[in-house]
């Protein structure tokens, strides 16, 4: 008992710290660049700006096919075995270099076939020469993420993300345009890929490798499966935008990630948390299933006692939350999509947990079938809804589309563990839920914060008794409960 204490702090801190440097970097990503958006904005006419915001978006886009699928793979490989560090490092740098220079005349020539302007055209060639640094940065992240050492992409990200923003600042002050942010953005990258480059020299072997054709081959045959999901993925993420921009209207393009900027934060929580434990679920998945499916219970039931407070608070303060964020009533049309997008959120926790387990029980295909549903799900409820119903149905259609997902993870990991009760797992975060749900409603005409602090205290209150009820007090809640861990 006193050697396991020692222990489970020690990987608890571990996750802890892989989770945080995860978040730092996403959310420092994603905000840099919300910042300088809104620099530009304010030095440049809206067409500059449309200018950026279609590049990155196209971008981002052809990123999934650049980069082939290879992260995953490399980070599921070399979880269980990393002496194949230095060999997955050389072939996997060679084949996303091939797909990255594809990727990147592909993306030019998309931008001459659209017939933009001239100026556009440029501004979206610029972005493309991005594909590449970005592309082996990734292979790169792959390897830290299956080493465990999830801090090297945030000494990577953290520091080249602060200096974007000051220099994007600069560039506008001196009166360079769009095209100079676009460099800059590129250069960004490259740092980002040099100096994660000279970070992984620690995690290479001495020893020379050799190149094989035929390996780099299979390490592309082996990583297409993953890009299907990625590439699919990708198309079911602008569904709901596309379909409300050409339905609706720009108008409500806006209120609508409006509501899902908000639930952002909770979500890359989520995200880096279970991506953080996915080495550890690849451990478990080729030793033992079953030592699997209790850590995947484990970790669902752990995230919803999370994520039950957030999401409860986000549906009671979402106008609070909406004018904290954007400062316009306006905005507060989004309140009721923020509601409905809540569950959601929900769903994704689930989804998020079983979709790595499926990747870490070697189910890559099976998880690439139920995206091809999702993404036609989505297209036909959100077609419908958003017609009746314009921007709340687009919301309605997400949730739809949400709830079949996780079916569809729930069936697949039930086959797969055989068996899959999440009933046990989820029941104490949402009995605690539904006191604060209670306090929130009795307290809702005292205003936000006195209604959002005491909502808080009772789930807190709630969940630690629960939890020392049902583990037999103090010491069997930490011998017992994070032995899923510790195993």
């Amino acid at each position: 008992m006193t050697r396991s204490r020692p222990r489970q702090r020690t990987l608890l801190a571990r996750v802890a710290r892989n989770s945080a440097s995860l978040l730092a970097s996403d959310v420092l990503n994603k905000a840099t660049t919300f910042a300088v958006y809104a620099m530009l904005s304010r030095f440049a006419d809206p067409r500059t700006f449309g200018q950026l915001s279609l590049g990155l978006l196209l971008l981002y886009t052809f990123q999934v096919f650049a980069c082939m699928g290879l992260p995953k793979l490399i980070t599921r490989d070399l979880a269980g075995d990393r002496s194949q560090t230095a060999s997955y490092f050389l072939h996997g740098n060679v084949v996303i270099s091939a797909s990255s220079l594809v990727a990147t005349v592909a993306l030019a020539l998309f931008a001459l076939i659209m017939r933009y302007e001239h100026d556009t055209v440029l501004v979206i060639s610029a972005l493309a020469l991005g594909l590449l640094p970005y592309a082996l940065s990734t292979v790169a992240e792959a390897i830290f993420r299956a080493w465990e050492t999830m801090h090297c992409i945030a000494i990577a990200n953290v520091p080249v993300n602060v200096l974007k923003v000051a220099a994007a600042f600069a560039l506008l002050k001196a009166g360079f345009g769009v095209m100079a942010i676009a460099l800059l953005l590129v250069a960004c990258r490259v740092f980002i890929f040099l100096i994660e480059w000279l970070l992984l020299r620690n995690y290479l072997e001495r020893d020379r490798v050799t190149f094989s054709l035929g390996y780099a081959k299979q390490l592309a045959r082996r990583s297409t499966t993953f890009l299907g999901i990625d590439g699919v993925i990708a198309i079911w993420a602008s569904v709901d935008v596309v379909l409300l921009s050409k339905l609706r209207g720009e108008a409500e393009v806006g209120l609508f990630s409006a509501a899902w900027q908000l639930l952002l934060p909770a979500k890359l929580f989520f995200q880096s948390v279970v991506t953080s434990v996915f080495p550890m679920m690849c451990q478990r998945g080729m030793a033992d299933l079953q030592d699997l499916k209790r850590f995947v219970r484990w970790l669902i039931e752990f995230l919803v006692v999370i994520g039950m407070p957030i999401g409860i608070g986000v549906y009671f303060l979402a106008e609070s939350g909406l004018m904290l964020m954007y400062g316009e009533e306006r905005f507060l049309a989004s309140a009721d999509v923020v509601r409905v997008l809540v569950f959601v959120l929900l769903l994704h926790v689930m989804t998020s947990v079983l979709g790595h387990a499926l990747w870490a029980g070697l189910k890559e295909r099976l998880t690439l079938r139920i995206v091809v549903v999702n993404v036609v799900v989505n297209l036909v409820a959100s077609y419908f809804l958003i017609n009746a119903y314009g921007l709340i149905g687009a919301a309605y259609g997400s949730l739809l589309t949400w709830m079949v997902n996780g079916w569809q993870h729930y069936f697949a990991c039930s086959k797969l563990f055989i068996g899959m009760p999440l009933t046990g797992a989820m029941w104490r975060g949402v009995a605690a839920g539904a006191a604060m749900v209670a306090c929130f409603a009795m307290l809702k005409s005292d205003g936000p914060f006195l209604a959002g602090s005491a909502a808080s205290v009772c789930y807190v209150f709630a969940i630690g008794l629960l939890m020392l009820v049902t583990h037999g007090g103090l010491q069997g809640l930490r011998q017992n409960y994070f032995a899923p861990l510790l195993k």
